[in-house]
C-alpha cells in the first residue's frame, strides 16, 4: 500500500521527541484544552498545524483552542486541508503494469499491457484518501468544535467540503466502473451485464490520457518519473469532473471516425455514459457528517451540459428525433435500444433529481435559469422514453413478430411504459403525463360510451382526475394541449393529432363534475370553441347563457338544417329549465327560428317543380322561396295558397315591435307579388265592376284571387289573437302605398283597381 506524502516538516531530537511525547500524556490525563497555535495566523499556518495535530494525535479527545478572530482562517484552512488529502500523490511512481502477461511482444504487448492495468491499488489508494476524509472530519469535530460550527454556519464552506466528498466517491466509483470491465472481459463467465459485455475499457482509458495531457502532463515524462496517467489522474481527485468534458470529445471524435450505425460508437458513447453515471452517484455513505441535502455540487453547468448532450446522442442513435427534423430509421437489436432507454433514463434522473436540490436553494436569477435547464432537460430525457414506450416503429417486421412470440419485447415495453408514467408523474412532466393517458386509454375513447362517461372508469382515467385534482394548472394544461397550443412531441401525423384531440374533447365534455367550469372558461376565451360552451353552460348549470349560446349557434349553423333545428330546440329545452330568465326576447327569437327550420322542411317534402337546398336558408331567402314556390304550381292548386302563408309566416318571424322600413318594403314586395300573380283576373274583375251589371259576379271573383284566400284564412289561423292582425298581414295602408309607389301602368296594382282591392280585403275580413 502505498503511503500518501505528509507535508514535510523539520525532524525533532530525541529529547524534544521526549518532552513532546510527556506533555501529550499529562493533557491526555487531565483533559485540558490545549491552544492552537498563536493568534492572527494565516490560513497558511493553518493549514499546517491543523495537519500536524491531526497526524500525530488523530484519536486524542483533547480540544484546541482557536481565537475568536481567527477561526475563519481556521475553517477556510480545515477546507484546504481536506483538500489536499485528496489530492495527495504518492510518494513513488509504481509501475502497476508490473505484472501484466509478459506472452505479448511489441506494441501488442504494450496495449496489452496498458489495458491489463488492473485499478485494484489506484482504489486501494482511493480508499486511504477516503478514510482520511472521514476521520479529518471527525477530527474537526472533536478536537475543533469552534471551528466546526464556523463551518456548519457557512453555507460556503459546507459546500466545498461536500463537493470534495463527491469527487472522492465519483473517482472510487470510476475506478470499480474499470475494474469491473476488465473482470468481466477477462473472465468470460456470463455473470457481467449485457452492457458491461459491450464495453471494452478503452474508451474511458482514452479519455483519462487526453485528460492528463490536458493538464499539461507529457505521458515520456509521466514514464520517466515512474508514473502513468492513471496515477495522475485518480491521485487529482479534485479535478475528476474534467473527464466529463474528456469523454464528450472523444464520442465527437468517434463520431466522426466510424458511421454512426457501426457497432463501435454505440458501445463507445454505451461506455461514455456507464462512466458519467458512475461518476454521478451520491456521496460517501460511511461519512461521520452528513450536510443536509443540497443537490450535487460536481455538477456544475459544464458538467449538465455534457450529460444532456450525451442524452441526446443516444436517443438520435436510436431513431428519436424531435418533430419537424428527419426522422431516422431504427436498425439496432431489441436488447441494443432498450439498454439506451436505460442509459437515458438514468442519466436523466440523476440530473432531474440535483435540479430538485438546487433550485429552491438558488438566488431568484440563478433558479430562473436552472429551471429553463430542468424543463429542456425534461424534454430530451422523457421524450424518447415516452416515444419508445408509445410507439412501435420496429413492430412491423417479421424478425420483431418471431422474436416476441415469447413476449420479452411486450414485457419489456409494458415495463417500460410504467417507468415513463412513474417519471413523468415524479417530475411533473404534463406532457407526458397527459399522452401516456391517451394512449393507455385509446381503445375506450373510441367507444361513445366511454366518451359519454357511461362505462366504469379505466385506470387511465382515474388517473387523469387525480392530476386534475393534485396539480394546480393541470386542467389548464389539459385544455391547451388538446387545442393544439402545447407542443406535442410525440404525435407526427397532424390528422392523427387532430382526431385524437375532438375524441379527448368530448371525453372532457362528457366529465362535466370535474372539468366543466374551468373548460367553459377556457372555451370562452377561443373564438373556435365558443361553438361548444353551451355544453359546458348545462354541465354548471348556467341555462339562461345555454339560451343565448345555443340560439347563437343556431343562427350561425349554415350547413345543416336539422343540425341547427336542433340548436334552436336546446336554447327552447334551456329556456323552459331557467326558473328566471332574463331576457324573454330570447324565446319569441327561439320560436321564430323554429318557426323557421319547420318551413324549411315543409318546402323540402313538398313535390316542387324546383327543389330547395337543403341549407339553411336566411329569413329573407325563405320569404323569396316560398314566393316562387308558390307563384310556380297550378292557380287553382290549393298548395298555392298554403305556400304563400307560408311566405307570410317567414315574413313574420322578421317583424319587431316596431316595424322597420326595410321590413315594410319586403312586405309590400310581397303583397304586391300576389297581386300581380293574378293580373289577368284583377282585369275581370275591373271589367265586371265597370259593367255594374252584378255585383255578386263581381265578388265571386274576388273570392277566387290569392289575396282574399290568403287574408282570409291567415286571419282566421288560431295563434292569431282574435281583433289582432300579424304584422304581414294586409291593410289599408298597405295597399295604398303599393298604389302610391306602383311605377308600371298597366300593372295589377293602380288607381284604378286600389277600391277593388281594398273591397276585396274588407270581404276577406268578414
Amino acid at each position: 500500500m502505498q503511503k500518501l506524502e505528509l507535508f514535510p516538516s523539520p525532524l525533532p531530537s530525541e529529547a524534544s521527541a521526549a518532552r513532546a511525547r510527556r506533555r501529550r500524556e499529562a493533557s491526555y490525563e487531565t483533559n485540558e484544552p490545549s491552544r492552537f497555535g498563536e493568534a492572527n495566523l494565516t490560513v497558511e499556518d493553518y493549514v499546517r498545524l491543523i495537519l500536524t495535530h491531526f497526524h500525530e494525535a488523530p484519536n486524542s479527545a483533547v480540544a484546541l483552542r482557536v481565537s475568536v478572530s481567527d477561526v475563519r482562517h481556521a475553517a477556510q484552512a480545515a477546507v484546504i486541508a481536506d483538500l489536499q488529502i485528496l489530492d495527495a500523490k504518492s510518494s513513488s511512481g509504481l509501475r502497476w503494469e508490473k505484472g501484466a502477461p509478459t506472452t505479448k511482444t511489441g506494441v501488442q504487448e504494450k496495449e496489452s499491457d496498458t489495458l491489463s492495468v488492473t485499478p485494484k491499488l489506484v482504489r486501494y489508494q482511493l480508499e486511504e484518501k477516503k478514510n482520511r476524509h472521514m476521520a479529518l472530519l471527525d477530527f474537526l469535530q472533536r478536537r475543533c468544535v469552534s471551528v466546526w460550527e464556523f463551518i456548519e454556519n457557512s453555507t460556503e464552506l459546507q459546500c466545498e467540503l461536500a463537493k470534495n466528498e463527491e469527487k472522492l466517491q465519483a473517482a472510487i466509483a470510476l475506478c470499480k466502473l474499470q475494474a469491473s470491465i476488465l473482470s468481466s472481459n477477462s473472465s468470460g463467465d456470463g455473470v457481467a451485464s449485457e452492457t458491461q459485455c459491450r464495453l471494452t475499457g478503452k474508451f474511458i482509458l482514452h479519455a483519462i490520457e487526453k485528460t492528463v495531457v490536458k493538464r499539461g502532463y507529457r505521458t515520456e515524462q509521466l514514464r520517466l518519473a515512474g508514473y502513468n496517467s492513471f496515477d495522475v489522474f485518480y491521485s487529482e481527485v479534485s479535478k475528476i469532473t474534467e473527464l466529463f468534458e474528456r469523454l464528450n470529445d472523444e464520442v465527437q471524435s468517434l463520431s466522426t471516425a466510424v458511421s454512426e450505425s457501426d457497432p463501435a460508437y454505440l458501445c463507445g458513447l454505451l461506455e461514455s455514459g456507464c462512466a458519467m453515471l458512475s461518476m454521478l452517484c451520491t456521496p460517501v455513505q460511511g461519512s461521520a457528517v452528513r450536510f443536509a441535502p443540497a443537490g450535487s455540487r460536481t455538477l456544475a453547468h459544464e458538467v449538465r451540459k455534457v450529460v444532456v448532450n450525451q442524452i441526446s446522442r443516444l436517443s438520435t442513435l436510436v431513431g428519436y428525433s424531435q418533430p419537424g427534423s428527419c426522422e431516422r430509421q431504427v436498425r439496432w437489436q431489441y436488447d441494443e435500444i432498450f439498454e439506451v432507454m436505460d442509459q437515458i433514463r438514468r442519466l436523466g434522473t440523476v440530473l432531474l433529481d440535483d435540479y430538485g436540490s438546487l433550485i429552491p436553494l438558488s438566488l431568484r436569477g440563478d433558479a430562473d435559469d436552472l429551471r429553463a435547464e430542468e424543463a429542456y432537460t425534461k424534454r430530451v430525457t422523457l421524450d424518447p422514453l415516452v416515444y419508445f414506450a408509445t410507439q412501435t416503429p420496429f413492430q412491423e417486421s417479421e424478425f420483431a413478430v418471431d422474436f416476441g412470440t415469447d413476449g420479452v419485447i411486450t414485457r419489456k415495453r409494458a415495463n417500460l411504459f410504467h417507468q415513463c408514467v412513474e417519471l413523468c408523474e415524479k417530475y411533473c412532466y404534463f406532457e407526458g403525463m397527459v399522452y401516456l393517458v391517451l394512449i393507455e386509454d385509446s381503445e375506450n375513447l373510441n367507444k361513445l360510451d366511454c366518451v359519454l362517461g357511461k362505462l366504469p372508469k379505466s385506470p387511465a382515467s382515474k388517473r387523469l382526475e387525480l392530476y386534475c385534482k393534485k396539480h394546480e394548472g393541470f386542467d389548464d394544461f389539459i385544455f391547451r394541449w388538446y387545442n393544439g397550443e402545447v407542443r406535442n412531441p410525440w404525435t407526427r401525423n397532424d390528422q392523427k393529432a387532430d382526431a385524437s384531440s375532438r375524441t379527448m374533447l368530448a371525453y372532457l365534455l362528457a366529465h362535466s363534475q370535474l372539468f366543466a367550469p374551468m373548460l367553459h372558461k377556457f372555451m370562452s376565451e377561443r373564438d373556435h370553441l365558443k361553438k361548444y360552451c353551451w355544453l359546458t353552460a348545462i354541465s354548471i348549470e348556467r341555462y339562461d347563457q345555454v339560451v343565448t349560446l345555443a340560439l347563437h349557434e343556431a343562427k350561425e349553423e349554415q350547413q345543416s338544417l336539422p343540425k341547427r333545428k336542433t340548436m334552436a330546440s336546446i336554447a327552447k329545452i334551456a329556456a323552459f329549465a331557467s326558473p328566471s330568465l332574463s331576457h324573454p326576447d330570447s324565446v319569441q327569437e327561439i320560436d321564430r327560428e323554429l318557426v323557421r327550420g319547420k318551413l324549411q322542411e315543409l318546402l323540402l317534402q313538398l313535390p316542387l317543380e324546383s327543389p330547395v337546398t337543403s341549407q339553411p336558408l336566411s329569413p329573407e331567402e325563405l320569404v323569396d322561396t316560398c314566393l316562387a314556390s308558390a307563384f310556380s304550381v297550378e292557380k287553382d292548386d290549393p298548395m298555392r295558397t298554403n305556400l304563400f302563408l307560408m311566405a307570410l309566416e317567414a315574413l313574420d318571424t322578421l317583424a319587431a315591435d316596431l316595424l322597420t322600413e326595410k321590413y315594410k318594403d319586403m312586405r309590400a314586395g310581397v303583397w304586391r307579388s300576389c297581386i300581380v300573380d293574378d293580373g289577368k283576373l284583377w282585369d275581370d274583375i275591373a271589367a265586371e265592376s265597370a259593367a255594374g251589371v252584378n255585383e255578386e259576379n263581381t265578388e265571386v271573383l274576388m273570392r277566387q284571387t290569392l289575396l282574399y284566400k290568403a287574408m282570409k284564412e291567415y286571419t282566421s289561423r288560431s295563434e292569431h289573437p282574435v281583433g289582432a292582425r300579424p304584422a304581414s298581414a294586409l291593410t289599408i295602408e298597405v295597399i295604398e302605398e303599393l298604389v302610391r309607389c306602383e311605377g308600371d301602368v298597366d300593372s295589377a296594382v293602380s288607381d284604378q283597381t286600389q277600391q277593388l282591392l281594398m273591397k276585396t280585403l274588407h270581404l276577406a275580413l268578414q
